[in-house]
């Protein structure tokens, strides 16, 4: 028969069921300290306490057993506290996730760059994707240039903010009148976080307001369209797609779609380098990864880059449930005409 409960195990009971989720030393250092005649005043008070409490709490191997009927709303032994408890909470992020295109038929145009848009190229695309009878028209990154709030070398007499965005507002509603019925999605590319990164530098205190935002900026939602912001990117049943600086780093890659591969191992279109290409590649497995770089639909021949590798493009998407088949448009020169080449 189990005889009555010494005051040591009386009082780590007490403190138990007062404190069930605290950690055993946490409690045995408040039991020695304000129970020094029970304890004893010596260094050997804690390691005592400490000892009652994993008795009852029954930490003590198998002998110990009689204790556990007493184990009513005192943590289990397999949630111990450990000497990490109080580490401080993380701060809350937005949650992040890729953001799920459904259509069938996409247009994606990249790096348009108004108001240094190409405007011969743009028209072909938009065409193309006309004939093609598009539901969804992806704006893949560097829509527009901000290039009067960049902190690159700027031709004064080019420095007009207010045009700009008036001409890329100008530039949506054509694209919405020419689409009526299509979906558009918006990503920002490097030139968009131009704009951010002005603002958080000269204006810090706007930052949580919803009026400098990209989509009132560009009166997005007027037009219809989806922002994709956090840097996430998009898919499109097996098939992502992305600006392409997400990866950061710095420097021209020879081929963007093997760059794409190398860094993200999954079948994923980017614009970003402003040059049409492709890589294929199977897996040991024979998964076949497939990467496509777009080409730009800006001028060629820019004051910071007149000599440069660029080429006009864009991409058309067909997807088939998850399967998705991608032609990657090249623009040309061809007897004195622009001209449409795969």
């Amino acid at each position: 028969m189990t005889g009555k409960p010494t005051k040591v195990t009386q009082l780590a009971r007490e403190y138990l069921k007062k404190f069930p989720k605290a950690a055993t030393m946490t409690l045995a250092k408040k039991l020695a300290r304000e129970h020094p005649l029970v304890f004893g005043v010596d260094d050997g008070a804690i390691e005592r306490a400490r000892s009652a409490v994993r008795r009852v709490r029954g930490n003590m191997g198998t002998k110990n057993h009689r204790y556990l009927a007493n184990r009513t709303q005192i943590r289990e032994n397999a949630k111990a506290g450990t000497a990490f408890e109080k580490l401080p909470k993380p701060r809350k992020l937005k949650k992040w996730q890729p953001f799920k295109i459904k259509a069938e038929r996409i247009l994606a145009l990249s790096d348009v760059h108004v108001p240094y848009h190409h405007y011969a190229g743009l028209q072909m695309a938009l065409e193309y994707g006309a004939k093609k009878d598009v539901d969804h028209i992806l704006l893949l990154g560097d829509f527009m240039d901000f290039y009067s709030i960049s902190r690159w070398e700027k031709d004064p007499e080019e420095r007009d903010f207010g045009d700009e965005i008036h001409r890329g507002k100008m530039m949506l509603q054509s694209i919405r009148d020419g689409f009526p019925n299509a979906k558009m999605t918006y990503i920002p590319g490097n030139h968009e976080d131009r704009y951010l990164r002005y603002m958080r530098l000269r204006a810090p205190d706007l930052l949580g307001l919803d009026i400098i935002s990209l989509e009132n900026l560009l009166s997005l939602d007027h037009f219809g369209i989806d922002t994709v912001d956090g840097g996430r990117y998009i898919e499109m049943g097996k098939l992502c797609a992305i600006h392409g600086h997400e990866f950061g780093g710095s420097g021209s890659p020879v081929n963007a779609a093997r760059g794409l591969f190398l860094k993200g191992l999954e079948c994923c279109m980017c614009g970003h380098w402003h040059r049409t290409s492709q890589h294929t590649e199977p897996s040991m497995k024979g998964r076949v990864v497939a990467t496509y770089g777009l080409g730009c639909l800006c001028d060629l021949h820019p004051d910071y880059a007149r000599i440069n590798k660029w080429n006009l493009g864009f991409g058309y998407i067909e997807l088939h449930g998850d399967d998705f088949e991608v032609h990657n448009l090249r623009i040309q020169h061809i007897g004195g005409k622009l001209r449409i080449r795969r």
